[in-house]
């Protein structure tokens, strides 16, 4: 199996997908994440969604190996908040936040993740940002995205879209059905709209 975006996720763009529970926004994420080599996920919550990669309980893992899930049982802060430091020290690295609302105002961690957006590109720094709703979060979240993919949305939620993207992503994130998403790319101002299916192809 072998993943073909639409446009190109090159290193040290950030990329935010945004979707309610169960629409398909973790599953989505698993499978960008294996364009990268360097991956940290930052795992807050149980679910089903698998990664093509060890999990880890405790943060100082991300010394031996270069792909983990990390899922703490315990003080998910002082571990999320090491891995975040070790990002940044280290570069290279493609990270993803796992829910960033929990991130930031549950844990405390919204500095730790604004740095990173804001300043993790001359480090080669991707960052991954998985939301439910694009409000009442970071707006670096969405505005130092080179990409933004988002289920469907309507409202105050499909506005705020529309406010960082254009009018066209914001008529077809409107018209989105079940498991849908439309993907625009900031380079070029370009939407496509498909479903995960779309973007995988046989070796």
């Amino acid at each position: 199996m072998k993943l073909i975006t639409p446009f190109p996720w090159k290193v040290g763009q950030h990329l935010s997908i945004v979707g309610g529970t169960g629409t398909g926004k973790s599953t989505l994420a698993s499978y960008l994440l294996t364009q990268r080599k360097y991956v940290i996920v930052l795992k807050s919550k149980p679910d089903e969604v698998t990664y093509d990669m060890p999990t880890k309980r405790t943060a100082n893992s991300i010394e031996s190996v270069d792909r983990m899930v990390l899922s703490p049982t315990g003080n998910q802060r002082s571990h999320f908040a090491y891995a975040y430091d070790r990002v940044w020290r280290q570069g290279g690295w493609t990270i993803y936040v796992d829910e960033l609302f929990y991130h930031t105002e549950k844990l405390h961690l919204g500095t730790a993740v604004d740095n990173l957006l804001t300043q993790g590109r001359s480090k080669h720094i991707s960052v991954m940002i998985g939301m439910q709703r694009p409000v009442r979060v970071t707006r670096f979240a969405l505005s130092e995205c080179s990409h933004i993919i988002s289920f469907s949305l309507e409202g105050r939620d499909n506005k705020t879209i529309r406010d960082v993207t254009n009018d066209e992503m914001y008529e077809k994130t409107s018209q989105l059905q079940r498991f849908q998403f439309a993907w625009y790319s900031r380079p070029d101002r370009r939407v496509w709209v498909g479903r995960l299916q779309d973007l995988i192809h046989p070796d």
